[in-house]
Protein backbone atom coordinates (compact mmCIF):
# COMPACT_ATOMS: atom_id res chain seq x y z
CA UNK A 1 0.00 0.00 0.00
CA UNK A 2 1.26 3.42 -0.94
CA UNK A 3 -0.10 6.40 0.94
CA UNK A 4 -0.02 9.84 -0.61
CA UNK A 5 -1.65 12.98 0.75
CA UNK A 6 -1.31 14.97 -2.47
CA UNK A 7 -4.02 14.33 -5.08
CA UNK A 8 -1.71 14.66 -8.11
CA UNK A 9 1.03 12.53 -6.56
CA UNK A 10 -1.56 9.90 -5.60
CA UNK A 11 -2.73 9.78 -9.21
CA UNK A 12 0.82 9.37 -10.43
CA UNK A 13 1.44 6.62 -7.88
CA UNK A 14 -1.71 4.78 -8.94
CA UNK A 15 -0.66 5.05 -12.57
CA UNK A 16 2.87 3.85 -11.81
CA UNK A 17 1.54 0.87 -9.82
CA UNK A 18 -1.28 -0.05 -12.22
CA UNK A 19 0.55 -3.14 -13.49
CA UNK A 20 0.91 -4.46 -9.92
CA UNK A 21 -2.50 -5.76 -8.78
CA UNK A 22 -1.15 -6.47 -5.30
CA UNK A 23 -0.39 -2.75 -4.81
CA UNK A 24 -2.89 -0.09 -3.83
CA UNK A 25 -2.78 3.66 -3.31
CA UNK A 26 -4.62 5.53 -0.57
CA UNK A 27 -4.88 9.30 -0.62
CA UNK A 28 -4.62 10.34 3.01
CA UNK A 29 -2.13 11.17 5.73
CA UNK A 30 0.09 8.30 6.90
CA UNK A 31 -0.81 8.62 10.57
CA UNK A 32 -4.52 8.45 9.73
CA UNK A 33 -4.03 5.37 7.54
CA UNK A 34 -2.04 3.59 10.26
CA UNK A 35 -4.77 4.43 12.81
CA UNK A 36 -7.39 3.09 10.39
CA UNK A 37 -5.42 -0.14 9.89
CA UNK A 38 -5.18 -0.61 13.63
CA UNK A 39 -8.94 -0.07 14.12
CA UNK A 40 -9.63 -2.73 11.48
CA UNK A 41 -7.19 -5.12 13.19
CA UNK A 42 -4.67 -4.87 10.34
CA UNK A 43 -1.11 -3.69 10.67
CA UNK A 44 1.88 -2.46 8.72
CA UNK A 45 5.08 -4.46 8.93
CA UNK A 46 7.16 -1.57 7.60
CA UNK A 47 6.52 2.11 7.04
CA UNK A 48 8.88 4.00 4.74
CA UNK A 49 8.61 7.77 4.67
CA UNK A 50 10.12 9.44 1.63
CA UNK A 51 11.18 12.09 2.34
CA UNK A 52 11.30 11.61 6.13
CA UNK A 53 8.81 13.74 8.06
CA UNK A 54 9.94 15.44 11.24
CA UNK A 55 7.48 14.82 14.06
CA UNK A 56 5.55 12.04 12.36
CA UNK A 57 7.27 9.37 14.44
CA UNK A 58 5.44 10.53 17.57
CA UNK A 59 2.07 10.44 15.77
CA UNK A 60 2.78 6.97 14.40
CA UNK A 61 3.99 5.63 17.73
CA UNK A 62 0.62 6.60 19.21
CA UNK A 63 -1.17 4.41 16.64
CA UNK A 64 1.43 1.68 16.10
CA UNK A 65 0.38 -1.75 17.41
CA UNK A 66 2.31 -2.76 20.51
Amino acid sequence: MAVEADRAAGGHAAQNLSSMPQASVRRDKVDRVVASLRRSDEHADVIVLDPPRVGLASKLSATWPR
